[in-house]
């Protein structure tokens, strides 16, 4: 049983301040120091209005609130007994007074990354606080209602809690839920009263609806929420109403999703808020929010509490387990974009007494029946379209038929399938029902017999019917037959129909028409974020690319997301080969035009002295870039008649270009996709105008090219630097362009040119990390190495030598082919190129000495690059986590102690770029370093750090190995349970990416933490990763071992020896033994 943590309590009586027992303090006296009125408008004007516009003063306002929270935290500090000391307490604040109460106690919750001083949450009351009666009973009984009234601007329906409702999914044994339809007063009372007719009453209801205060004809000011009638209008339901109406109803807690449901601020009363009202009408715990909250944060906070109250967690800790959700991931979408918000603030909790569920009974989680075929039509990745899932519930509001239109591909069959799964989820299992008339579908059946069985069946069940592809069904003349089917559905059906057409028509007073278009830019993130977590080679750029590519392309699914999953590789590869034909001979692409044009036909139409200019651009390689392009017109030897071109002046010209169909636009206004027929035309008929002086003039030409693009790729490599996005896409759109240039320079023998293009082309393949840059990098390489292995030794030749070698022994690095890796660099000598000062050597030396177990080589050679460059965070980071392997081997606190302090400043280096992935790695590192110290709150807390950062990064490996950590956290808190689910995701993940080294942890610490409950899975576990272990070398058994130690620790040694008798037909080696001992006593 879960021991409660110490409370400290707080009461105000009679306008005077009792805190334990202490003195007594008026409120106006000094020493209680409150927020005044005007602080408390300041921070609730952050909480809900800041992100409507995040700019200029508005964003010099926010940063003052900001800045204002630790003075604001000291001056409340200051009269709760103990908040100058950390630990896991609970502050209860107990009070009448309106100013009491609106203070933002929470803050007592959280202090930078030291423990906080009541880690367990703040509760506040009308009176006094108890434990409170547990919840024991089967299953968890909740009842949920959703109200998005018509003409109301609100979030769609399904944004907030669809996440929560697959929670409920994943306990579907312990948990019931009901959803209120249609959300109406009478709807949502007749099944409180129905529960409570059959003594059957709600543990739980969640609201999630629009709420506020308004000052009542009687001039007293008073909470709503806002519900719908049976027309879709709004309508306003007093506190007080619903309050009396759930008191009677025996609910144990309301959770509110609903503005300003807790806000209590002067000179309101205490009574104003609906929390409060519900609270004095006699519900012992009720949940809501100070402020207008932001979807991502509300749904945010919904998942983590509840999944931690289905846990076993007292309410009002699992509040605050929300609540530290909300402080690990703080970015929301505002009207300008991502911003950053500390709205952990917002949620609060108002109680007479506590609440816990405690099934009353061991019960498994319910066999789920498979999925009906049709619902398993769905994309493997969904994209979320919660308002037209919205607009199709408010349609079937008025009428019983729905009609989905759009040109095929637009994602209406997606749609319509989307829709069903929620109808089916907050409904009765059995209420959907599909039908496809796509080809072939219904052979032998005619359309009469079909639209028969259609209206027999939606007369006789209250389902949904999704009819799919309706227009394979249909003949020209049979409107009459659709309509009469529609008319007979709205006057005697009970179900609903759904229709996906193309051009369906039918009566408007019968049906409603739907039309779908394609992705937008809401739903292309979603797509983005579920892209970046399923594939391992995603990147934070090339997901930033991609999300730019489909925001640009909201056209129909068909020709954008499928026509990207085919692929053979990222779809970055759509920046950097436009100039593959192939690829983009795809009808419906925005690009498709571009290659469909008559170039000599539309040349025809520019005069003499600019298809002169034009010329300019037969030196540019698949992309023209406007930039590039101004530079070779500054040169003081460029020729007319383009000299002295401007950037302004070339983007006029690219613009034109893409009106008449020889280019095309990529997202960047200085980059344009230019026709692949545009270029040779232009030399031929260079050529063939001026045939003696064409091979001078174009070489002349490129070779001014040489200097441009090797001054712009310095630029560049500087922005690389500094993790700027834009120049690692303004990069992969020319890297064909600079690609050529460098074998120019190359032929040329412009060495010191070549090595800065070939560095850029180098951190860019080195970025994209899928297998055909790593051929690139190989073919880069080779081409190198046979135009300069018989030059003779200079520094230009030297550095060049080395950039190549690097870059080939880093290829094979990652083969983990250590000694060709070794041998490469050893070449280096061969050919008498001096390498004891370069850094780029050392390092890689030091990542083999690594990878091969050598700790303490590999020590001395970060060590070695740091002393050539200080500066270098690669190196930093590597030495961080040498010292935290060699701490591991040895049990040297001092290394632990330097590997901690090398992560903390690499942090405060990332943060300021905003570098998502090295923030992410920072705080995963740290997380394990807590582990390590047994300090399992912190390793929780930074492990979901790293989590969010890795998924605003995109890299799933990362994502996957925080789910292993945040399991690993919980296993040291005692919560086995959660533990394991995070440890199935992290195995579910590693066999997706075939990463057989996180899978076998997994199954390792599963093991441990499932071995109690059921022994026999446990047991199947170990098999699996006894099967795998003695395939990992030696520098990664540490980590491991650890997990495996835990199974041993739990089952004894009879059960590990029968696992691996199991797996690899005999018993644990004495090795093996030895070194799960070690780990188990290190545990």
């Amino acid at each position: 049983m879960r021991d409660r943590p110490p409370k400290t309590v707080l009461s105000e009586v009679g306008g005077r301040f009792f805190a334990g027992r202490g003195s007594r303090l008026p409120l106006d006296d000094s020493a209680f120091d409150l927020l005044a009125v005007d602080e408390l408008d300041d921070l609730r004007w952050y909480l809900e209005r800041y992100l409507e516009a995040p700019l200029g003063p508005a964003a010099n306002r926010a940063a003052g609130v900001e800045a204002r929270f630790s003075r604001w935290r000291a001056r409340l500090a200051e009269v709760v007994p103990g908040a100058a000391s950390p630990g896991r307490r609970q502050l209860v604040v107990s009070s009448g007074s309106a100013s009491v109460l609106a203070q933002p106690w929470e803050l007592l919750t959280a202090q930078g990354d030291d423990q906080a001083p009541f880690g367990a949450g703040v509760v506040r009351t009308l009176r006094t606080f108890s434990a409170g009666r547990p919840i024991t009973a089967a299953a968890l009984r909740v009842l949920v209602m959703i109200a998005r009234p018509e003409g109301l601007e609100a979030v769609p329906s399904t944004a907030i809690l669809r996440p929560l409702f697959k929670i409920f999914d994943a306990e579907a044994g312990r948990v019931r839920v009901h959803v209120a339809d249609p959300p109406t007063l009478e709807s949502f009372a007749a099944l409180l009263e129905t529960a409570v007719t059959r003594r059957v009453p709600y543990h739980l209801v969640y609201l999630d609806v629009h709420g506020g205060h308004h000052v009542r004809e009687n001039g007293v000011a008073g909470g709503y929420v806002v519900l719908e009638d049976d027309d879709w209008r709004r309508t306003h339901v007093s506190a007080e109403v619903l309050a009396a109406m759930i008191a009677r109803s025996g609910v144990r807690a309301v959770v509110l999703n609903a503005c300003q449901s807790a806000l209590v601020a002067p000179p309101w009363p205490t009574d104003a808020a609906v929390a409060t009202a519900l609270m004095n009408a006699g519900v012992p715990a009720v949940v809501g929010m100070t402020a207008r909250a932001q979807p991502k944060a509300a749904s945010t906070f919904l998942q983590a509490m509840t999944t931690a109250f289905l846990e076993g967690i007292p309410l009002s800790e699992a509040v605050e387990a929300g609540r530290a959700a909300l402080r690990a991931d703080p970015v929301r979408v505002g009207k300008l974009g991502p911003q950053e918000l500390a709205d952990w603030l917002v949620p609060v909790m108002y109680a007479s007494g506590d609440v816990t569920f405690r099934p009353s009974r061991r019960i498994r989680s319910a066999a789920r029946e498979p999925a009906r075929p049709s619902l398993d039509m769905l994309p493997s990745i969904a994209i979320g379209r919660d308002e037209e899932i919205t607009a199709i519930g408010h349609a079937f509001r008025k009428r019983r038929c729905v009609v989905l239109q759009g040109v095929r591909g637009s994602g209406r069959s997606c749609l319509a399938f989307l829709y069903a799964a929620w109808f089916r989820r907050t409904r009765t299992p059995n209420s959907t029902a599909t039908v496809s008339t796509q080809v072939g579908a219904i052979e032998g059946e005619g359309v009469d017999d079909l639209v028969a069985w259609v209206v027999d069946h939606l007369t006789t069940h209250d389902s949904l019917l999704v009819w799919d592809d309706a227009d394979a069904a249909i003949r020209a003349g049979q409107g009459p037959l659709l309509a009469d089917m529609a008319e007979r559905l709205e006057s005697a059906g009970r179900g609903r129909l759904l229709i996906v057409a193309n051009a369906l028509t039918l009566p408007e007073h019968h049906a409603t028409v739907l039309q779908v278009a394609g992705l937008d830019a809401v739903a292309a993130d979603q797509y983005v974020s579920e892209f970046a977590a399923a594939r391992a080679d995603a990147s934070p750029d090339q997901t930033n690319r991609l999300l730019n590519v489909l925001q640009r392309l909201p056209g129909p699914m068909e020709a954008v997301l499928p026509w990207l999953g085919r692929l053979p590789e990222h779809p970055l590869r759509y920046l950097d080969g436009v100039g593959d034909i192939s690829l983009l001979r795809l009808p419906g692409h925005p690009l498709h035009r571009a290659f469909t044009v008559d170039v000599l036909g539309v040349l025809g139409g520019y005069g003499h002295d600019e298809r002169l200019m034009l010329r300019l651009i037969t030196v540019a390689n698949g992309m023209a870039d406007a930039n590039t392009l101004a530079h070779l017109s500054a040169l003081p030897d460029c020729g007319q008649p383009w000299a002295g071109t401007t950037i302004e002046g070339w983007q006029a010209i690219l613009t034109r270009l893409c009106r008449d169909g020889l280019a095309a636009p990529t997202g960047i206004p200085e980059v344009v996709s230019v026709h692949p027929a545009l270029r040779f035309t232009l030399l031929a008929d260079w050529a063939s105008e001026t045939p003696d002086a064409f091979a001078r003039e174009y070489a002349a030409l490129r070779l001014r090219r040489i200097r441009v693009l090797s001054g712009i790729a310095a630029q560049l490599l500087a922005r690389f630097d500094h993790a700027d996005i834009a120049a690692v896409t303004a990069t992969a759109l020319l890297s064909h362009t600079v690609d050529e240039c460098l074998e120019d320079a190359l032929k040329l023998r412009h060495l010191a040119e070549a090595h800065i293009l070939l560095t850029l082309l180098d951190r860019l393949y080195d970025r994209i990390a899928s297998p055909a840059a790593r051929e690139k990098i190989r073919g880069l390489a080779r081409r190198v190495l046979g135009h300069t292995g018989h030059l003779p030794g200079s520094p230009e030749r030297d550095a060049l030598a080395r950039r190549t070698i690097t870059m080939a022994a880093r290829d094979r690095l990652l083969d983990q082919d250590w000694d060709e890796a070794t041998l490469l660099l050893d070449t280096c000598d061969d050919v008498g190129v001096p390498t004891a000062d370069d850094p780029g050597m050392a390092f890689l030396r030091g990542r083999i000495a690594e990878e091969r177990g050598r700790l303490t080589e590999a020590r001395d050679r970060y060590e070695q690059v740091l002393r050539l460059h200080k500066d270098s965070a690669e190196a930093r980071f590597h030495l961080a986590n040498v010292d935290y392997a060699l701490h591991l081997a040895s049990g040297d606190q001092a290394l632990l102690t330097m590997a901690e302090r090398l992560y903390r400043e690499l942090l405060a280096e990332y943060e300021p770029r905003r570098d998502n992935h090295g923030q992410a790695t920072c705080w995963y590192q740290l997380s394990r370093v807590a582990e390590l110290r047994g300090d399992h709150r912190q390793a929780l807390r930074f492990a979901e750090r790293a989590r969010s950062f890795y998924l605003r990064a995109g890299d799933s490996i990362g994502m996957t190995l925080c789910s292993l950590q945040v399991g690993h956290a919980l296993r040291l808190a005692g919560r086995y349970t959660s533990a394991a689910m995070h440890y199935r995701t992290a195995l579910e993940r590693s066999q997706q990416e075939q990463d057989r080294a996180t899978m076998c942890r997994a199954l390792g610490a599963l093991a441990g933490v499932l071995y109690q409950d059921d022994p026999a899975a446990a047991l199947d576990c170990l098999v699996r990763a006894a099967g795998m272990y003695h395939t990992f070398p030696d520098e990664a058994l540490p980590e491991l071992q650890r997990d495996l130690a835990w199974f041993a620790g739990a089952a004894g040694w009879d059960a590990v020896d029968e696992a691996w008798r199991r797996a690899n037909g005999r018993g644990v080696p004495e090795h093996v033994r030895e070194a799960l001992n070690v780990a188990a006593a290190e545990q």
